[in-house]
């Protein structure tokens, strides 16, 4: 696995997201190079969010989300139905872009594609990767994890200290 410190991440990013799409790798191995030019990620993953409390994006996303599914749980012709445009990557990059959130490239966190994984999504090719603080392998370990289960684990993980985590 990789175990690397987020940190610096921390420290030279007050708040941020990491772009879903495209998927593009970074143009150089420099650090700085990990923030995405403004306006060019159509979608940000919402499952890596780093932002202080009372963050102004995060709030807002939450708001509009919640408007939305009260709006939908109130409307009989829509009968519960959800899709993920309400609540989640659409709003998100939305307001994170509105408020000019950090938004890094993906191979920031999730450095091979879903579609490659058995090709390219080797820890040891980025274990010394300067832009690479953590990796998704895709190998899909949840499946059959009962939820309470998976909330421990991460919450073992973070209590480890270990900054740079490993999603299988």
């Amino acid at each position: 696995s990789l175990e690397k410190r987020l940190e610096p991440l921390r420290w030279q990013f007050t708040n941020f997201t990491v772009c879903e799409s495209p998927r593009s790798p970074p143009p150089s191995r420099s650090q700085l190079a990990m923030l995405l030019p403004q306006n060019n990620c159509t979608s940000v993953c919402n499952a890596v969010i780093a932002a202080p409390p009372n963050n102004i994006a995060l709030r807002d996303t939450l708001e509009a989300s919640l408007i939305k599914t009260r709006q939908v749980l109130q409307d009989p012709e829509m009968d519960g139905q959800y899709t993920v445009h309400w609540t989640g990557p659409p709003v998100l990059t939305r307001f994170a872009i509105h408020h000019s959130m950090t938004i890094l490239y993906s191979h920031t966190f999730y450095p091979c594609s879903h579609q490659n994984r058995a090709v390219e999504c080797k820890p040891k090719l980025f274990r010394n990767s300067s832009t690479t603080f953590a990796m998704h392998e895709w190998k899909m370990s949840w499946v059959g994890e009962s939820l309470t289960n998976a909330m421990i684990k991460a919450a073992r993980l973070q209590n480890n200290n270990k900054s740079m985590v490993v999603v299988q």
